[in-house]
C-alpha cells in the first residue's frame, strides 16, 4: 500500500514497466471480488494472455481497484461489473462498465481533478479517480469516460503497448 500510494504522489518516479494484464487481472481477481463485495459479479474478460502495457503495475491495480469500488457504490452494492481489455494499434484499451445509473454528462469534466467527488457525506474523497487519472498520465496514456452500451458507465483506459522483445511477466514487473 505505502509503495502504491508513493507511487502516485510521485509524479516522474513511477517505474514504467511491461504489465501482462491477464496475469494482473488473474493475481488481482480476490481483491477485486473483495472491493465490489458480494452482491456483485467481477467479470474479466481478457482472454489474451499477451495483452501487455506499458505501465506502472502498482498504480494500475490501486486504479482497477478505485474503478470497481466507485462502480460498486454506482451500483449500490448489487449488479455487474466487467474489467476488458483489447489492443486498439499501438495502444492497450482497459474498459471498465458497470450496471449502475451512468455519469451525467455535466459531471464528466470535473471527475478526475482531486478532491472531486459526488458522494454525499463521508462517501469518498475524490482521490480515487485522480489517481486514475495520474496513472494514465503517468504511461503517456488517457482516460475516458462514456455510457456504457445498455446503460452504466463505462472508463476506457488508453494505454501504450509494451514493445514485443520486452515483455516480462506481470509479476516480476
Amino acid at each position: 500500500l505505502s509503495n502504491r500510494l508513493l507511487s502516485f504522489a510521485k509524479e516522474d518516479g513511477a517505474e514504467i514497466a511491461p504489465v501482462v494484464l491477464r496475469e494482473l487481472c488473474d493475481d488481482m481477481a480476490y481483491l477485486l471480488q473483495q472491493a465490489a463485495g458480494p452482491q456483485v459479479e467481477v467479470d474479466v474478460q481478457i482472454s489474451d494472455g499477451s495483452l501487455t502495457a506499458q505501465v506502472n503495475r502498482d498504480q494500475l491495480e490501486l486504479a482497477l481497484v478505485n474503478l470497481v469500488v466507485n462502480a460498486r457504490d454506482a451500483i449500490k452494492g448489487s449488479g455487474r461489473i466487467v474489467i476488458a481489455a483489447s489492443q486498439r494499434g499501438s495502444d492497450i484499451e482497459i474498459r471498465v462498465t458497470d450496471t449502475g445509473p451512468g455519469i451525467p454528462a455535466e459531471l464528466r469534466s470535473d471527475l478526475f481533478k482531486p478532491f472531486f467527488t459526488t458522494k454525499a457525506g463521508n462517501g469518498g474523497i475524490g482521490l480515487g479517480l485522480a489517481q486514475v487519472a495520474g496513472m494514465a498520465s503517468q504511461a503517456k496514456g488517457t482516460v475516458t469516460i462514456e455510457d456504457a452500451p445498455g446503460g452504466g458507465a463505462m472508463f476506457l483506459i488508453r494505454l501504450p503497448c509494451a514493445e514485443a522483445d520486452s515483455t516480462v511477466s506481470a509479476k516480476s514487473a
